[in-house]
């Protein structure tokens, strides 16, 4: 597990300073903090392990969607007729016949008819009837891909709920903070420990570096195939609220693949759909610019 430098001293201090320490066993304030810290390098290793074994039907997918797009775009300003070697590459075998599972290493882009994006859950009937124009056996590549994907399709859909989870839990933890659950501490008392800023900062750091990195990571047409594919296949009970939450925090924000701008900046579109604490939030952030809260720095500089 990837565990920060700051959290590793924390716990070494806890662990010989007894209950000295803010993080030391009979302390619920600093035990609930860094359990939330730990559970987020969790996630954050997890999320840096599936970055490089997305299936490549996914990226097949996402990127088909986008060179018809393309080739949309410029037929409305163009009537040339010439034919597009993308779109015949991407485009090119909707009428070509499947009666046997893809093997290993072979083009897997035949299987973006059923990778669907977000416009699946506006028109799930739509797009279930859509599928089998374009082989003669759909339900057989469908069933293939499940067999052969299922399992890492769902590890994928519990990394992005894992992170939503995340979020619910830095936001309880800030409002019982708030709320007295904690009787001894406020959020100015737990900012005022070296020990309980440094985590107070790194939790918050830890849901920010979350979603960088998955849309740096996933693009987001990929990601929503991704949930959309889980819901299809694995998906126990229907639809449901924490489903749509998912969906919400992890719907594409218009960069990436999809979009043909890879490289615009997304931090204020992706932080402006999150529900952190703003006051949690903003205090950390004083904290952080009124001071230098990692003291072992000082020697450095």
């Amino acid at each position: 597990m990837h565990v920060g430098p700051q959290l590793s001293q924390i716990m070494q201090q806890s662990n010989s300073n007894g209950s000295s320490s803010f993080a030391s066993n009979n302390n619920l304030c600093g035990t609930d903090l860094l359990g939330l810290v730990s559970r987020g390098h969790v996630i954050i290793t997890e999320l840096l392990t599936l970055s490089g074994r997305i299936p490549p039907a996914f990226v097949e997918a996402a990127s088909s969607a986008a060179a018809v797009e393309s080739k949309d775009r410029a037929s409305s300003s163009s009537h040339n007729s010439s034919s597009s070697y993308v779109w015949s590459l991407f485009g090119g075998r909707k009428d070509t016949k499947q009666d046997t599972p893809i093997q290993d290493g072979e083009d897997e882009e035949v299987y973006a008819q059923f990778l669907f994006d977000f416009e699946y859950l506006r028109d799930p009937e739509g797009c279930e009837r859509s599928i089998g124009s374009a082989t003669a056996a759909p339900r057989r590549l469908e069933s293939d891909f499940v067999s052969k994907h299922g399992d890492t399709i769902a590890r994928f859909y519990h990394l992005f709920e894992g992170i939503y989870l995340y979020e619910q839990e830095l936001n309880k933890f800030a409002s019982d903070l708030s709320g007295g659950r904690y009787v001894q501490y406020t959020t100015e008392s737990v900012l005022l420990d070296p020990e309980g800023r440094q985590l107070a900062a790194e939790a918050v750091h830890l849901f920010a570096a979350m979603l960088i990195l998955v849309e740096t990571h996933f693009d987001g047409s990929v990601r929503e195939r991704i949930i959309v594919a889980f819901l299809r296949y694995r998906a126990k009970g229907g639809f449901n609220s924490k489903m749509n939450s998912v969906c919400k925090l992890f719907a594409s924000i218009g960069t990436g693949l999809a979009s043909g701008n890879a490289d615009a900046p997304f931090e204020e579109m992706l932080f402006s759909r999150c529900s952190v604490n703003d006051e949690f939030v903003q205090k950390v952030i004083g904290c952080l610019m009124a001071e230098n809260i990692y003291p072992q720095s000082d020697a450095v500089s």
